[in-house]
């Protein structure tokens, strides 16, 4: 299994938003990242 970080880029900068992502569900606005461990952060896009 691979696990990846992820990362959002704003004007130029690069800002961590979670690391050993296994899973990303995008649903509209909202994205939502589940870790190796199973633990979630949810995003909403503006």
């Amino acid at each position: 299994m691979c696990e990846s970080s992820v990362f959002i880029e704003k004007e130029g900068n690069r800002e961590l938003l979670m690391e050993d992502v296994v899973r990303v569900d995008i649903d509209g606005e909202e994205i939502k990242l589940t870790g190796i461990l199973g633990e979630t952060q949810l995003k909403r896009q503006k």
